[in-house]
């Protein structure tokens, strides 16, 4: 079978990384364990003509037009288009509506339907005729299945799941050893994306607690520091490999972030803490289906709780044994069923049943 897969970002340069053991398999989306599987699977380059970019850019209503233009071009030279980003494929489904794109399509839902398209017009219009979603947490799922009347064999459920052979690599404390590095001190806080550092600094200013944030000036916060706070900030988050030491270096990783019930956001740097063998002290997300409190790897907080926040550090942080109990826990589950192995398999078995049942 072949597959044509694109995404709102350079793959190209993902891939390198990772051929290079910069960056980890999962960043990839499955495609490496498509092709061991014996997918053929080609990537589209995500560099195109630049004045469409600009234009989708500034548009935004139908995604990169850019790339999806380039897809319509080769489209019957494959079996099925595998797009990473929901955003991504609205104009392919602008186009199966009308009739001009026959190869299935099958969509990666992270996020719930943007308002703007939730009238039963305006999903039928863009995405009513996409083959098959493959969802990443069970509320986007249910608001396909029940909201919009997609039909059950249409939809799956899938998690991501962590490159374990990456993170082990800097968990190693030496090569001939093999132990895990265990403990650390303090806090580390890392991302970008709908991030809120400032609840973490009102939680920890003041306190002889090691609090190291990693993000980029536009999610600075406005708020003082006091001694114990570091903030390294940069135009380009560092790659993950150099934040790894960080990571490993830190007794518990802090996720906070802002309130947006209609977005899944988190789960790479919940991703990354697991693969570190790092607790958890995370903002709650509606959208991610990993409890961490149930599976005994962190602690949930309330967006904004302050309290909250000072409650969960000071109680992880004064149990040492706690803490590594979680972190073992963490690496069971990344080493399991949060493999990136094991979401290209349930892929693979998506899009294998797409392609046979053909047009919707």
């Amino acid at each position: 079978m072949k597959v044509l897969y694109y995404n709102n970002f350079s793959t190209a340069i993902l891939w390198r990384e990772w051929q290079a053991g910069m960056s980890p398999e999962h960043h990839l989306w499955g495609v490496p364990g498509l092709q061991n599987r014996g997918l053929q699977v080609d990537v589209l380059p995500y560099e195109g003509t630049e004045w469409l970019k600009r234009i989708s850019k500034r548009l935004k209503l139908l995604g990169d037009l850019d790339q999806q233009l380039r897809v319509l071009r080769v489209a019957s030279q494959y079996d099925v288009i595998y797009c990473g980003c929901q955003h991504d494929a609205l104009f392919l489904g602008v186009l199966k509506a009308c009739g001009l794109l026959k190869t299935p399509v099958v969509v990666t839902m992270h996020h719930m339907v943007n308002p703007m398209f939730r009238s039963q017009s305006m999903f039928r219009l863009f995405f009513g005729r996409i083959n098959s979603f493959v969802c990443l947490h069970k509320r986007v799922a249910s608001e396909l299945l029940d909201r919009f009347g997609v039909p059950p064999g249409r939809v799956d459920v899938i998690e991501w799941g962590g490159d374990a052979a990456f993170y082990a690599r800097s968990l190693k404390s030496d090569a001939a050893s093999g132990q895990l590095v265990a403990g650390g001190r303090g806090v580390v806080a890392a991302g970008r994306t709908f991030r809120d550092y400032g609840v973490l600094i009102r939680a920890t200013r003041d306190t002889d607690l090691p609090v190291n944030i990693y993000c980029t000036p536009d999610a600075l916060p406005d708020e003082a520091l006091s001694p114990n706070i570091h903030i390294h900030s940069q135009a380009d988050l560092l790659t993950l490999k150099a934040l790894l030491g960080a990571y490993r270096d830190a007794a518990v990783v802090a996720i906070p972030m802002i309130d947006l019930p209609d977005k899944l956001i988190g789960l790479t740097s919940l991703v990354d803490a697991m693969g570190m063998g790092k607790p958890v002290v995370m903002t709650r997300n509606a959208h991610i289906d990993i409890d961490i409190e149930k599976e005994g790897i962190g602690l949930w907080v309330d967006a904004g709780d302050v309290e909250g926040w000072k409650k969960a550090l000071g109680r992880l942080l004064a149990d040492p044994d706690t803490c590594r109990a979680m972190g073992q826990r963490a690496l069971a589950l990344i080493n399991g069923p949060y493999h990136i192995d094991r979401f290209a398999g349930q892929l693979a078995e998506h899009l294998n049943r797409t392609v046979e049942h053909g047009q919707v």
